[in-house]
């Protein structure tokens, strides 16, 4: 959980920097590191890039996730990171895909996936067994509106807590705003946003595309499982079932994907 530019995706990586380190038995960047070993550790969608096999970033989205599918299958147990399933199509159905694909991984059960999870869409947060981990945010007694308009991106990277706790669904927090006010977005535009959350509040909604009918998402869910689908610990450390800091070379991890 957790804004943009808060953090979410590269605490990903480096928990799956961290676990490929221990598979082959090399020092691990954590005073503490607990695991265990997994047969492969697939990461998806994937960076945006070049359009050069002809899909759009949705189709080489999907193409991605059939991948990790597929190998994870063949290769158990499996440690999936999925960095904003859903993200590259319309709001509704890219909810309903990301919502989709975590139960489908978790349906495989415990000792044959573990799932960590950074989404902008809340009904992946109500996902029953979800553990949540939310990047702290932006500290606003840090922030000063006497500051020159050139120097606000910096006060505001300043003003970022990247450190993670654990949370639940209500505590998810909503950034966005405050954050496009202090950078300076105009005052009608920022009065607009909050009077369409207002409508969303009071039951008329809008749609996150700008049509009526839906809520909101919520925030972002850095996830994954504490039950069956894994830990969904996003920077601190995976199941605690394993070997500590260690490795023993077997496991195999895909080149590129990390």
């Amino acid at each position: 959980v957790g804004m943009n530019m808060g953090g979410k995706t590269a605490a990903m990586q480096l928990l799956g920097l961290c676990q490929v380190l221990a598979q082959h038995a090399l020092p691990v960047p954590a005073e503490r590191f607990c695991t265990r070993l997994f047969g492969c550790v697939r990461w998806g969608p994937g960076p945006d890039g070049p359009e050069i096999d002809g899909l759009s970033a949705f189709g080489r989205e999907v193409a991605r996730l059939c991948a990790i599918w597929r190998e994870t299958a063949a290769a158990e147990p499996a440690l999936v990171f999925m960095d904003e399933p859903g993200r590259t199509t319309n709001p509704r159905e890219g909810e309903a895909l990301a919502v989709a694909w975590v139960e489908a991984f978790h349906r495989r059960g415990r000792a044959r996936v573990t799932g960590v999870v950074a989404t902008h869409f809340g009904r992946v947060m109500s996902i029953p067994g979800m553990s949540i981990h939310r990047i702290r945010g932006v500290d606003p007694g840090r922030l000063r509106e006497d500051e020159e308009p050139g120097d606000r991106v910096r006060r505001l990277r300043g003003a970022v807590d990247y450190r993670i706790e654990r949370c639940d669904a209500a505590d998810v927090p909503e950034e966005g705003i405050a954050v496009a006010t202090w950078l300076g977005a105009p005052d009608e535009v920022v009065a607009a946003a909050r009077a369409v959350l207002r409508r969303a509040e009071d039951g008329a909604g809008v749609d996150q595309g700008g049509e009526c009918g839906t809520e909101p998402a919520a925030g972002a869910a850095g996830a994954g499982r504490g039950g069956e689908c894994g830990t969904g610990r996003a920077a601190d450390e995976t199941r605690p079932d394993g070997p500590c800091g260690r490795g023993t070379g077997r496991g195999n991890v895909e080149e590129g994907d990390q």
